[in-house]
């Protein structure tokens, strides 16, 4: 017969961990909203001055 879990279960199994033993927090970049736009313009860049490797690349991947 299956079995109710009551959370008190739970609770009394809960290790308390401190700060300190969580892996490290890296910062990242910040990125504007218009950064995406910019990336796309880069890219439409490439492929006008190559557009035989930037398609091949493109089938590729």
């Amino acid at each position: 017969m299956p079995r109710t879990v009551n959370p008190s279960d739970f609770q009394s199994k809960r290790k308390e961990v401190p700060d300190n033993e969580y892996a490290r927090t890296i910062p990242c970049n910040t990125v504007n909203l218009s950064a995406p736009f910019h990336w796309l313009a880069l890219g439409l860049h490439d492929f006008v001055r190559m557009p035989l490797i930037s398609a091949f690349y493109g089938i590729c991947f």
